[in-house]
């Protein structure tokens, strides 16, 4: 009868604790509910402050250790108390038992995955390092790329600058040319123009002279003409 009751004040008392920390992401639907809840019930685990279970979060070795402790306490202390004196007990003992051993797969499970989760951060890691290195060869290679921008624009600027000196040199040719050809014109008009003076003087001179053939020729008429008479 008394340890009847004590059971029923146990009960109790870890109703109570459970009430006073309820889990939020643990529904009773979930395939362990029963599990963490009488792992919570008999102070094996316990809930985060913030009311919460995180299942899906890494156990520590700490934390398993102090699981374990407390799993062992417990049997420890129903062994020294004589509580373990029905079959219901050694079936709750074995109850008790599979639910560490399950415990304990979980645990090494997650040690496991945890275990592929390091490796995958270090390779990560590492890969970002070489991702490192190719950004930083990355940044380099652009730098270049502006530099060479750069210098490509300062070429086509100096090339818009020689064509411009080409094209106003070709244009001061182009009027060179038109010089040329404009006094080559003058030239030529000035040579006719001389030709036809050429012509004209000599006319005159011949006229000029012929005149002076018939002054004389008549100046001799004359003084024969006076010698005559």
């Amino acid at each position: 009868m008394k340890k009847m009751m004590l059971g029923i004040c146990i009960l109790c008392f870890s109703i109570v604790a459970f009430g006073v920390i309820p889990l939020k992401d643990v529904s009773p639907s979930h395939w362990a509910y029963e599990s963490v809840q009488y792992l919570i019930e008999k102070g094996i685990l316990t809930g985060l402050p913030d009311g919460t279970f995180q299942g899906e979060a890494y156990l520590t070795r700490y934390q398993f250790s102090v699981a374990m402790y407390k799993a062992f306490q417990l049997l420890e202390r129903k062994a020294f108390t004589g509580e373990v004196t029905s079959t219901q007990d050694l079936s709750t003992i074995n109850f008790q038992v599979s639910t560490l051993k399950g415990l304990v797969e979980t645990i090494a499970a997650k040690m496991e995955r945890m275990g592929r989760d390091y490796q995958d951060l270090v390779k990560r890691i590492d890969q970002m390092g070489t991702n490192t290195d190719l950004a930083n060869q990355a940044s380099q290679t652009a730098k270049l790329l502006s530099g060479l921008e750069t210098r490509v624009i300062e070429l086509e600027v100096e090339n818009d600058s020689v064509i411009m000196k080409l094209a106003a040199q070709e244009r001061g040719l182009a009027d060179y040319r038109r010089i040329v050809e404009n006094t080559g014109l003058e030239y030529q008009n000035l040579f006719a123009q001389h030709q036809k003076l050429n012509q004209k003087v000599n006319i005159l001179i011949g006229v000029a002279a012929a005149a002076s053939v018939l002054a004389s020729v008549g100046l001799g008429l004359s003084i024969y003409l006076i010698a005559t008479r």
